[in-house]
């Protein structure tokens, strides 16, 4: 009867640490990455320092007008070197040539408004 209860323990730990080195495992699987998505990362990382390098062109240029739509719906001129990811229209070399194509856009959208 001893034995037998001592089998029982056994087995129970053995069995324990077989799941918990199947569930580290498991886990150590899931948190590397496999070469797709190094390869990916690389690409991300080659692509985000692309970015934040100023490119010679637009420090030469200096900053633009763009239009950017605001939340309400409206356009706003806004001066920078670069759009953003609300821009609708630009650049423009002047800031009364955003002036016309924020009228442009007004006299547009108010057409096709039902």
């Amino acid at each position: 009867m001893v034995q037998g209860i001592l089998i029982g323990i056994a087995t129970g730990i053995g069995l324990y640490a077989i799941g918990s080195l199947v569930k580290d495992f498991a886990l150590y699987c899931l948190h590397t990455p496999g070469p797709a998505a190094k390869e990916a990362e690389a690409r991300r990382e080659e692509s985000a320092r692309k970015e934040s390098r100023p490119s010679s062109e637009s420090v030469h240029r200096g900053k633009h007008w763009f239009l950017v739509q605001t939340k309400k719906g409206d356009l706003k001129l806004l001066q920078a070197q670069k759009e953003t990811p609300k821009t609708v229209a630009g650049p423009f070399p002047t800031k009364q040539a955003a002036v016309n194509a924020r009228r442009r856009e007004t006299a547009h959208s108010s057409m096709h408004v039902h």
